[in-house]
């Protein structure tokens, strides 16, 4: 069928299962914001910065677990895009990302391949209307195929107005095996012959469909679990969770000494901000690493055996092969395991009791009260930043459908995901836990939110601070300077001038509200939840440390 390239790139699209685009247009996108209109099956959200339209497609990515699509400006506006792009390259976040640009012969052209390649897995320019189905079907096939991440593709301004004969078709998602007999024989042996094995599950786990699996294998083997990454591979509230993987935990790493075996599924070990060595556990500890994503492996800790496949058929041959007659104890490590457990609750409980009742409410205060008011049903966006660790503890997870974190180094991301999740789960209620710092990055979603009238809600964390900074200097300050006493000065950290997200969300267009008492949480929400429609709910937050 003959038809333009900017035809031709809609029914690419189309036929990949995209309904929503997510964009900042510029003169340069043109011929595509034209035609995009004659495709009624197609929604363009507008966002006034690129970092909102990018938040937005991760986030989508992520709820759908596959591949999204991103509509960015030429050069300076993709540029704005790398911060988000370059989190969604490194954790593995498929997106299919474009820009129009000149026509090919115009010598103004700047080289966009060439800018998005150290943020993107792979890259090209379309300078041919004809060129336009194999390369979607390239760009999207090459987005969901592990190491998952996201692609570029520029279309010059004579490829999308241009004619040719085009057939459309869609790519195919490529499906991943099990392991070989003899590596499954392998791992169930070492399982059988440990006496302390430990399950660190991460977002892999989650994105396979592995979560019930992964349960499995623990309850009959009578593993500590811990979660690893943003997503929610393993229920928060089980039994057999002691904790979130940190190498910052010191409790964390002396249990993981004392074990004589890790089965890591799908998670990136051992990684944090700063270097503290090379191998981090004891030399009588084997580690077993399964995982999808093949560039996680080898990155840290000496492995016994290295796995790469799909998650759930891994678990599952594993689940099948090993011979559970042969490991005694079970029930006696379950209950070591309740006592650990039981001990970090207490421990939990009663640091947040000391601040309960502050005058400016306390972090784990505030993360009790939206426990009790957001939805059990609802989709929570995680971009607490500092604040995660009190969400964690009193927001508990049981299905990996029910949360999505914010995961790579920028800051900005939640409140373009809090927008990108209710695009993509329409018939959930999304809640975005924010910080406030983060959300000041991409504020201009607020606008977005009431545009479209996108109803989610936000709840931005007000700690007049990047606490998160403080948090991380003082880690170095202790563990990597060796500080004996640290100084307790935390330069250019604190908003004396406090931002007011409540008022910036106003004048964007949404309703808004300003609490400082905890006691108000439950209606505030309430009321969000009932109004269908945006709302914003900013919690002004101790952030001391």
């Amino acid at each position: 069928m003959k038809m333009t390239g900017k035809k031709a790139l809609m029914e690419c699209i189309k036929a990949e299962g995209i309904t929503n685009v997510y964009g900042n247009p510029g003169t340069s996108e043109g011929p595509i914001m034209e035609e995009i209109v004659r495709h009624k099956e197609l929604r363009y959200l507008l966002t006034l910065q690129e970092g909102v339209a990018t938040g937005m497609a991760e986030a989508d990515a992520r709820v759908n677990n596959k591949a999204s699509f991103l509509s960015l400006h030429i050069d300076s506006g993709l540029v704005n895009g790398f911060s988000l792009m370059n989190d969604a390259y490194t954790t593995g976040t498929p997106m299919v990302v474009t820009s129009a640009t000149y026509d090919v012969r115009n010598l103004r052209n700047r080289d966009l391949v060439e800018l998005a390649k150290p943020f993107t897995k792979w890259s090209t320019q379309v300078v041919l209307p004809d060129q336009v189905p194999a390369v979607m079907r390239k760009a999207f096939t090459e987005a969901n195929t592990h190491p998952k991440g996201p692609v570029f593709v520029a279309f010059s301004s004579n490829a999308l107005d241009g004619e040719a004969d085009m057939e459309i078709h869609s790519s195919s998602i490529p499906v991943y095996g099990g392991l070989d007999d003899n590596s499954i024989n392998e791992i169930s042996k070492s399982i059988e012959k440990s006496s302390y094995p430990v399950l660190i599950v991460g977002d892999r786990v989650a994105e396979d469909n592995a979560l019930d699996e992964a349960v499995q294998i623990a309850e009959k083997l009578g593993m500590m679990v811990f979660i690893e990454g943003s997503n929610i591979p393993f229920p928060t509230n089980h039994p057999q969770m002691v904790g979130f993987h940190s190498i910052r935990s010191e409790q964390q790493r002396s249990l993981l000494n004392d074990s004589d075996l890790i089965i890591s599924a799908g998670a990136d070990l051992f990684s944090d901000w700063f270097y503290e060595g090379d191998i981090l556990i004891s030399d009588k500890t084997d580690l077993i690493h399964l995982d999808s994503k093949p560039n996680t492996q080898g990155n840290r800790q000496p492995t016994k055996i290295t796995g790469l496949g799909d998650l759930k058929v891994i678990l599952n041959q594993l689940l099948k092969s090993i011979d559970y007659s042969k490991i005694e104890n079970i029930d006696k490590r379950i209950e070591e395991i309740s006592k650990i457990k039981n001990k970090n609750d207490q421990a939990s409980k009663e640091a947040a009791e000391k601040n309960w009742n502050n005058d400016l409410m306390s972090p784990d205060r505030a993360m009790f009260e939206l426990s009790k008011s957001i939805p059990k049903d609802a989709l929570i966006v995680n971009d607490a930043i500092s604040h995660r660790g009190a969400l964690m503890e009193h927001i508990k997870f049981e299905r990996s459908d029910q949360m999505v974190s914010g995961r790579g180094g920028s800051i900005g991301w939640g409140v373009g995901a809090t927008l990108g999740a209710q695009c993509a789960s329409p018939e959930k209620k999304v809640v975005g836990i924010i910080g406030d710092g983060s959300a000041m990055m991409t504020v201009q979603g607020y606008w977005t939110a009431a545009n479209d009238k996108i109803p989610c809600v936000f709840i931005i964390l007000n700690n007049q601070s990047y606490r998160i900074l403080k948090v991380n200097i003082d880690y170095y300050r202790k563990k990597i300077r060796e500080e004996i006493e640290t100084s307790g000065d935390y330069p250019y950290m604190d908003f004396p001038m406090v931002l007011n997200h409540t008022e910036i969300a106003k004048s964007m267009g949404l309703e808004a509200v300003r609490i400082t008492d905890p006691n108000e949480i439950n209606a505030e929400i309430t009321k969000a939840i009932n109004s269908k429609s945006p709302r914003l709910i900013e919690l002004m937050i101790d952030g001391n440390l």
